[in-house]
């Protein structure tokens, strides 16, 4: 069973924080477009119980992700687990089938970096704009990279993008479940 463990902070943009990952050596691994879709029963049972379903999908790969609920910690600590899906139209009807409806679509747009031992994603979300997530093994590794990055001191975000995005929706009275760039 693993944990995920991360740090989130939100960003006017991005372009400091690249600069600021290459004099450091960190190596980008690219950017891509996600697609995510989060599932829920009809009574927002995951919701309820902090609980996430999620399907991803980049291109043709697709993950099947679960998460469990928000440890106590000074990051954000997470069960998680991740099933590599060959076909995720399938995917969607079984979960269909056990009650699962989509609760919720968005596209990210991230940048994926290693430094040390941390993965640093610089995330673009509409609506909601620029974030950074720093992931590592435990919570000291990721102490560290958020000081060389500068972000030792900015607040840090424990709410899921989801939930960012369906209280920015509740905020502007949309009722749209499927959030897409423009």
């Amino acid at each position: 069973m693993a944990v995920e463990t991360e740090a989130k902070i939100k960003v006017t943009d991005h372009k400091v924080l690249r600069e600021r990952l290459k004099k450091l050596g960190a190596k980008c691994e690219g950017e891509r477009l996600e697609v995510n879709i989060y599932f829920d029963t009809a009574e927002g049972e995951l919701l309820r119980t902090d609980r996430a379903l999620r399907l991803r999908s980049i291109g043709e790969k697709n993950v099947l992700t679960y998460k469990g609920p928000a440890q106590q910690s000074k990051y954000k600590q997470r069960q998680e687990i991740q099933i590599k899906v060959t076909d995720g139209d399938a995917v969607q009807s079984l979960l269909g089938e056990l009650g699962f409806g989509q609760s919720l679509l968005f596209e990210k747009r991230r940048q994926s970096w290693l430094l040390d031992e941390c993965r640093v994603e610089l995330d673009s979300l509409p609506l909601l704009g620029a974030f950074v997530e720093v992931e590592g093994p435990c919570e000291a590794a990721i102490g560290q990279v958020l000081c060389k990055l500068g972000l030792d001191k900015a607040n840090l975000i424990a709410t899921p993008y989801p939930i960012l995005l369906q209280d920015h929706l509740e905020h502007t009275g949309n009722s749209s479940r499927e959030i897409r760039f423009g």
